[in-house]
């Protein structure tokens, strides 16, 4: 969807795109930006979604995007996405917050955090 791929926090390369991470940060966007109807008729990406918050939510962590992240087998298919512990600086966000972070007005409601579902 444009209007998530002009809003990311980074610059994604097309090496990244099949990471896990990457696609589970793209469908909690989607859910801020249209609700739980951006997931029907998609169970399986809906599942995902609870997923993702899940670990953010019961882990107290964040996504972070950096091309030195490795893999990890079982967490994560793909270097440069990882779960990272969560900071106050990172208030009530799905991402990571850092100097080299770029972040839109519409990012704001695009990556926070949602409550778990």
């Amino acid at each position: 969807m444009t209007i998530i791929n002009d809003n990311l926090p980074w610059k994604v390369g097309g090496a990244y795109q099949d990471n896990t991470i990457y696609q589970g940060i793209r469908l909690i966007a989607h859910y801020n930006l249209e609700g739980e109807r951006a997931f029907e008729g998609r169970p399986t990406n809906l599942r995902k979604l609870k997923a993702i918050m899940r670990k953010l939510h019961v882990f107290q962590q964040v996504v972070d995007f950096d091309p030195e992240y490795p893999a990890v087998p079982g967490v994560v298919n793909g270097p440069g996405f990882a779960y990272v512990p969560r900071t106050p600086r990172d208030k009530d966000l799905a991402i990571k917050i850092k100097p080299s972070l770029r972040f839109t007005r519409l990012g704001e409601t695009l990556w926070k955090l949602p409550p778990m579902l």
